[in-house]
């Protein structure tokens, strides 16, 4: 009707409009909808425009897992799938305030322990750690630790580290007389150190070079403070190229980093709940959680 006036029209539903032209700001339009496709013109978003190739993620569930040694053959398939398969490299920048956090704080399976050291464990000289856990912990079960005598982590300690101070952390259950120990105690108190102490985790593994396990959740702590971990078993961090491990697991070719698996068995296996707010969280809020308690009971 109007010679110098052209009719444009907003729309994003594909109808039928009588007009000039039809703008639509959706990146992602399929112009062939439309009835009469050349008079559609896409224009960014007034607000932006990155979103366009990014798809929205789906959500995955959260799964409880208490991290005191892992089996291969059947309890965590689920976690060694997600370590083969996941990508894990978008999870790594954020993943490094929660190692700080824990390093910082000390936070570890067990957190009412001392906060000091054992007293004879000496500043000075190279040191090892053995880890003691209880006799028939499933985890040494699923864990394959029974391929092993119970002397045999003690004999090679002591065969591939001449000239170090051996240690032995036994396991509290062990001291009270309530289980029995997964090594051979009485050879352990002829050649090494006993530590009876119920020092922290994490400050107790500071001190040391190199640490041998079984499946204890300590090894995998010991390797994210960077420390040489050996393994007499499969736990969940064994197999993956940053522990040296006695046994081999064929499933497991990738190699990962410490922060990785820390990502995969941490972050993305597990789910947190604040039990004094009744509620789901995230594990930032955990840690800070449990420091604040820790300090309120023991004072540190």
């Amino acid at each position: 009707l109007f010679e110098n006036i052209k009719l444009s029209i907003f729309d994003d539903e594909y109808k039928d409009c009588i007009c000039d032209e039809i703008i639509n700001h959706n990146l992602g339009v399929k112009k062939y909808r439309y009835k009469n496709p050349s008079i559609v013109r896409v224009i960014p978003p007034l607000i932006r425009d990155e979103f366009k190739n990014i798809k929205i993620p789906k959500k995955r569930e959260g799964i409880f897992i208490s991290l005191g040694g892992v089996d291969s053959k059947g309890l965590t398939l689920k976690l060694i799938k997600l370590l083969k398969n996941y990508k894990l490299n978008i999870y790594i920048t954020s993943q490094n305030r929660h190692l700080k956090l824990i390093k910082k704080y000390k936070i570890s399976k067990y957190n009412l322990s001392e906060m000091k050291l054992p007293k004879n464990v000496k500043r000075k000289g190279k040191k090892v750690l053995i880890i003691a856990q209880t006799a028939g912990d499933d985890s040494l079960r699923y864990g394959r630790a029974y391929e092993f005598k119970p002397r045999d982590i003690i004999l090679n300690a002591l065969e591939e580290n001449p000239g170090a101070k051996i240690y032995v952390k036994i396991h509290p259950d062990v001291l009270t007389g309530k289980r029995k120990s997964s090594i051979d105690i009485e050879l352990a108190k002829k050649y090494c150190m006993i530590i009876t102490e119920n020092t922290n985790p994490i400050m107790l593994l500071e001190e040391f070079d190199k640490v041998y396990t079984q499946t204890s959740q300590m090894g995998f702590e010991a390797a994210f403070l960077g420390k040489e971990v050996i393994t007499f078993g499969m736990p969940f961090y064994a197999g993956w190229g940053i522990t040296k491990d006695k046994l081999t697991e064929k499933r497991r070719k990738r190699k990962l980093t410490p922060l990785k698996i820390f990502a995969a068995a941490y972050i993305l296996y597990s789910k947190y709940y604040n039990p004094y707010e009744k509620r789901e969280c995230d594990i930032i809020e955990t840690i800070e959680t449990i420091y604040k308690k820790r300090k309120e009971i023991i004072g540190v």
